[in-house]
């Protein structure tokens, strides 16, 4: 499948399963499973992106001195859990979300 394909099942499913919902909302577990297995995927293109920068930046000193300069403001940070990624893009598409306002 492709993840469009994924998108599509998924969003019927979402809507199947919340349809008749007045309030909140459910995410079933198919929807759930698919959606590790897209953030697997989408992890490993991130992974590899960044390696091949990695690789870029030994023989590109502008884009090692681009790298650098990012880095002096980002510093050494690593995070272990979802929820220590700020990501106000997400915040956002989740804040007008019905059934969610709540949890978020």
């Amino acid at each position: 499948m492709t993840i469009e394909e994924i998108r599509t099942a998924s969003i019927m499913a979402l809507y199947q399963s919340n349809k008749d919902m007045k309030t909140g909302v459910m995410i079933p577990d198919i929807v759930d499973k698919q959606s590790k297995i897209v953030g697997k995927i989408f992890g490993n293109k991130f992974l590899l992106s960044c390696l091949r920068e990695a690789q870029d930046m030994k023989i590109n000193q502008e884009k090692f001195d681009l790298f650098t300069k990012k880095y002096e403001i980002v510093g050494n940070k690593f995070c272990s859990k979802p929820e220590e990624v700020e990501d106000e893009e997400l915040y956002d598409l989740f804040l007008n979300l019905k059934g969610l306002e709540e949890d978020v």
